[in-house]
C-alpha cells in the first residue's frame, strides 16, 4: 500500500506538532498537483469534548457559528416558536474565525473573533497585515499572522484564551491526496480506516479511479476527514492565571569602586536596597541616543524619560558630562530589557548629581533647569503661545507632524560626533529660520529684488514695528543659516572655513559650539518674549 495515500507522514510528523509549536494554524488551504489541503477550526465547550470526539465529522461548517434564527415546534405550548441564537446552534459551539460572504458584490473576508482580539487587546498593523500586542516596553509582539491562504495564532495566547473560556479548539482537516499508485496491486480496491486517540479522531478512505489531476494521470485517491482538539493550559487554574505575578529580574549596576579600581556592584531590586535606593548610578551620555532616535515612542523632558504611557523614570539630564539616575528607580521603573540597555553604558561613579537635580531630589527645592536645550524648549513654547494669543497668527509656523522630531530630539550633543552635531544644527534651523512665517510677513513688508530671504523679511518686520536692538539677533540667524548651508546642506568648503571661525569650530568641542549656539538662541527668544509683551 502507498504510504502517501495512507497519510503516514501526516500522523507521524505533522499532527503531533499541531498545538505544540510557537504558532498554530487555525486556517489553511492549499491546492497542489497531488493534494488538496483544507484546515478550519471551531471552539468547543470542555464539557462537550467527549461527545465531539465520538465522531470525525466537523462540528462547525465553513459558514457555521454565525447569528441565526431557529424555528421549532414547542410541544408544551403546542406552538411554533422562533428564537435568536448568537452562534446559530444550541450546542454552544463558537467560531474563532467568521467567514463572511457578499454574493460576489465585494470580496469575501475571514475575520478573527472580536472576543479573542479584545481579550488580548490586539492591534491590527495595516503595514504587515498582522495582529500584535505590546510588551511592557512598547515593542510589538506578533499574535496573529494572516494572509490569503493561511491564518496562524501564537499558541501561548490561544491557550490562555481557551483557559479563560473553558473551551477547546477543534482543528478540522479535510485533505484529498492523489497518486499514480494502482490499488489493484493491493489486496483490496477499497480501503477504509478510523484513527482515534485521546485528542483526535479521523476517517480515512481510499478510492480506485482513473482521471487527470492538473494534467497528470492518477489512478487512486484518498480522503482524510477529522479533527484534533487543543485545550487550554492544563497546569494553570483560571485564578492562578489572573493572579500570576509578573516575572521579575534585576540587573546589577556599578555603584562604587574599591581602592584598587575594582568595581562594586549592587542589584537594583527596590526591595533589597531600601537604604541605597537613591544611590547615584552613572552612565555615558550615549545611553540616551536610543530614546532621542525614536521620539514617536519615547519622550525626554526635564529630569524625566517616558515610553508612551507604559513607563517613566526620573533621571538627571542636567549634568554636563554624564547621565545619572537613582539605583532604585532603575529596578522600580524599567523592565529587565531596558535595564540591560542602561547597564551597557554604566560607568563607575564620578562625583554627585548635578546641582539642579541635587536641589530637587535631595533638598526638595523647586528650581528650573539650567540646561540650554531644556530652557529653549520652554521659551519656544511660551513665545509661540503668547504671540498667537495676541496676534492670532504664528511668527514661527508650527512644525508639521513629520518634522516634530526636530524639536523633541533637540539637545546638547551627547558626544562630539560630527554627524550628531550637523543634525542638531539642521534641527534648530528647521525650528526657527525655516519656520519663519513669510506668508504673514509679506502682508507687512515688501523686499526689493536685490534683497530676499526669511531672515531679511523678519528684520524688515522688526523695523516696521519700530523695534530696536534686534541687529545682533539677525546677525546670529544669518550666521546660523550660513553654518547650515556650508556645513550641513552642502560639501564643506571655503565657506565653511569662514563660518567655522565665527563659531570656533575646531577650536573647541562640538558640544561647546552647540552650547554657545543654544545660548544665542535663548537670548533671541528672550528678546522675542520682551517685544511680544511690549508690542
Amino acid at each position: 500500500m502507498d504510504n502517501y495515500l495512507l497519510f503516514e507522514d501526516f500522523f507521524e510528523e505533522y499532527l503531533p506538532k499541531v498545538g505544540n509549536e510557537l504558532f498554530t494554524h487555525i486556517f489553511f488551504q492549499k491546492k497542489s498537483e497531488l493534494e488538496d489541503f483544507t484546515l478550519r477550526c471551531g471552539l468547543i465547550p470542555n464539557d462537550k469534548i467527549e461527545d465531539v470526539l465520538k465522531k470525525y465529522e466537523w462540528d462547525l461548517t465553513y459558514e457555521g457559528g454565525q447569528p441565526d434564527f431557529v424555528t421549532f415546534y414547542n410541544e408544551e405550548t403546542d406552538k411554533t416558536e422562533t428564537i435568536y441564537q448568537r452562534y446559530g446552534n444550541d450546542d454552544r459551539f463558537e467560531p474563532l474565525l467568521i467567514n463572511r460572504e457578499f454574493s460576489g458584490i465585494v470580496p469575501d473576508i475571514t475575520e478573527i473573533s472580536e472576543e479573542f482580539r479584545l481579550f488580548h487587546n490586539l492591534f491590527f498593523d495595516n503595514s504587515t497585515s498582522k495582529y500584535v500586542k505590546f510588551d511592557v516596553d512598547g515593542e510589538p509582539i506578533e499574535i496573529i499572522i494572516q494572509n490569503e491562504n493561511e491564518i496562524k495564532v501564537r499558541t501561548k495566547e490561544l491557550k490562555e484564551f481557551l483557559l479563560a473560556k473553558n473551551m477547546a479548539l477543534a482543528i478540522y482537516f479535510q485533505i484529498v491526496r492523489f497518486s499514480e499508485y494502482h490499488l489493484a496491486k493491493s489486496d483490496t480496491n477499497d480501503y477504509e480506516v478510523f484513527k482515534q486517540e485521546s485528542d483526535y479522531y479521523f476517517h480515512l478512505s481510499l478510492g480506485y479511479n482513473f482521471f487527470n489531476k492538473n494534467g497528470k494521470k492518477t489512478c487512486s485517491n484518498s480522503l482524510l476527514i477529522g479533527k484534533k482538539l487543543i485545550v487550554g493550559f492544563k497546569d494553570l487554574s483560571l485564578y492562578d492565571y489572573i493572579n500570576k505575578p509578573e516575572p521579575t529580574e534585576y540587573e546589577e549596576f556599578i555603584v562604587a569602586q574599591n581602592i584598587d579600581g575594582s568595581e562594586i556592584k549592587s542589584t537594583c531590586d527596590p526591595d533589597k536596597i531600601s537604604k541605597e535606593y537613591l544611590s547615584p548610578v552613572y552612565f555615558k551620555k550615549e545611553v540616551l541616543k536610543k530614546y532621542y532616535d525614536n521620539t514617536d515612542k519615547y519622550e525626554i523632558s526635564d529630569n524625566y524619560l517616558s515610553c508612551y504611557g507604559l513607563w517613566g523614570m526620573q533621571f538627571d539630564n542636567n549634568h554636563a558630562e554624564y547621565t545619572i539616575t537613582a539605583l532604585g528607580d532603575l529596578g522600580h521603573d524599567l523592565s529587565i530589557k531596558e535595564q540591560k540597555h542602561w547597564r551597557s553604558y554604566n560607568i563607575p561613579p564620578v562625583g554627585e548629581y548635578s546641582e539642579t537635580t541635587y536641589k530637587r531630589w535631595i533638598k526638595g527645592e523647586f528650581i528650573d533647569s539650567d540646561r540650554d536645550d531644556t530652557i529653549f524648549k520652554s521659551k519656544y513654547r511660551e513665545f509661540q503661545d503668547k504671540w498667537f494669543k495676541k496676534n492670532k497668527w504664528y511668527l514661527f509656523l508650527p512644525l508639521n507632524e513629520g518634522d516634530e522630531y526636530h524639536l523633541k530630539a533637540l539637545r546638547i550633543p551627547l558626544t562630539n560626533n560630527q554627524k550628531e552635531f550637523d543634525n542638531l544644527v539642521l534641527s534648530i534651523v528647521k525650528i526657527i529660520i525655516d519656520s519663519i512665517n513669510e506668508g504673514k510677513l509679506n502682508k507687512f513688508v515688501t523686499l526689493s529684488d536685490d534683497k530676499k530671504g526669511s531672515i531679511t523679511k523678519l528684520e524688515k518686520y522688526f523695523q516696521y514695528l519700530g523695534f530696536s536692538d534686534f541687529e545682533i539677533h539677525i546677525k546670529f540667524l544669518r550666521n546660523l543659516q550660513e553654518l547650515r548651508s556650508s556645513a550641513v546642506a552642502h560639501r564643506k568648503g571655503s565657506d565653511f572655513t569662514k563660518i567655522s571661525k565665527v563659531f570656533q569650530i575646531g577650536s573647541v568641542s562640538n558640544i561647546c559650539v552647540f552650547e554657545k549656539i543654544m545660548k544665542s538662541v535663548n537670548d533671541f527668544f528672550d528678546y522675542l518674549l520682551k517685544i511680544s509683551s511690549s508690542e
